[in-house]
């Protein structure tokens, strides 16, 4: 919550929560009042003193995500493991942040394009300062979302270490938040399911609903409702040939191997919308027989989500070819 009575919108930083380690030139500017960069020792204390206070416990380093810390799994003799965490140098610690100047009214399309890196990041709390460059004491601040402080305190998180980005990824922020802003009226399609894309991260990644609203945003980029000469199978056939199609078209491959066991593409797909149908019909998906060849619900749900990571930005630059595919 911002402070009482404080006149915000000099500077200030927005904190990236999502653990990662980023190789390359440092800083990245996303443009020209937005740069990507490493938290200084005086930021990170901040932002870890407002971590801190979500925890649980309240006790410092005990819950959350490591970022001052590299994680050894120990295997124990009976099979089981523990953690050990050893401690960096302040050099080491992985706090970053997007540092602006003004006020920040950009931070919404921001995060939805950062939210289409191959990692993607989530943005926790920011900050506000009096001073230009984020100087002097800290004038206010809004804390994150539900939804990042429970994935913040999950013990999955805490024994994870920092997934490795490139600076060049980062400032593929700038590319995408560009698009963002030039889609015109007639790609209003792809917006709206950018829109719903972001807000998709506030539903747990283990509900079965994530799968559900997850075709619901293909659907919305590449199917038209069934004509009268159609069945409801139309969307299913449609989703299966057009995902197919366009997944050659994709910057980035989504290899299904890295995901599912080995079968053709179309099988694959017409399974993943069984598992749709399921779900949205009141069914226990089967993975033990019906569903076998993808395996469980985490692999679908990690799937999905990078399939429309590149849909989207398929659907950014070619919105026309999209919108006729779409009526096909």
């Amino acid at each position: 919550m911002n402070e009482p009575h404080v006149k915000l919108g000099t500077s200030g930083l927005t904190f990236v929560i999502t653990h990662i380690d980023v190789d390359g030139a440092l800083p990245v500017a996303i443009d020209e009042r937005h740069t990507f960069r490493k938290a200084t020792d005086h930021e990170a204390e901040e932002i870890q003193v407002r971590l801190d206070a979500l925890s649980i416990t309240g006790m410092p380093g005990k819950d959350g995500i490591r970022y001052r810390h590299i994680v050894k799994e120990v295997r124990q003799p009976n099979g089981g493991s523990s953690y050990q965490f050893e401690n960096l140098p302040r050099d080491r610690w992985k706090y970053w942040v997007i540092a602006f100047e003004g006020i920040n009214d950009a931070i919404q399309d921001l995060e939805h394009a950062a939210i289409l890196l191959p990692v993607d990041l989530d943005f926790g709390m920011t900050f506000w300062f009096f001073s230009p460059r984020q100087q002097g004491d800290v004038a206010g601040f809004s804390s994150m979302p539900l939804h990042l402080v429970e994935k913040y305190l999950d013990p999955m998180e805490s024994w994870q270490n920092a997934r490795r980005v490139h600076a060049s990824q980062i400032a593929r922020i700038g590319e995408h938040y560009a698009r963002i802003k030039a889609l015109p009226e007639g790609a209003s399609f792809v917006a709206h399911a950018l829109k719903n894309f972001y807000a998709m991260r506030a539903i747990p990644s283990r509900s079965d609903i994530r799968v559900i609203g997850y075709f619901a945003i293909i659907e919305s980029l590449v199917t038209h409702a069934p004509r009268s000469a159609e069945t409801l199978d139309s969307i299913n056939h449609q989703v299966v040939n057009k995902l197919i199609l366009l997944g050659k078209r994709f910057e980035r491959q989504i290899p299904f191997d890295q995901y599912f066991l080995d079968a053709p593409p179309e099988k694959l797909w017409q399974l993943l919308y069984s598992y749709r149908s399921a779900v949205a019909h009141g069914g226990t998906p089967d993975f033990r027989r019906k569903l076998l060849l993808l395996k469980s619900q985490e692999p679908v749900v990690q799937f999905l989500k990078e399939v429309i990571k590149e849909l989207l930005i398929f659907g950014m630059k070619e919105y026309a070819f999209l919108a006729d595919l779409k009526n096909c």
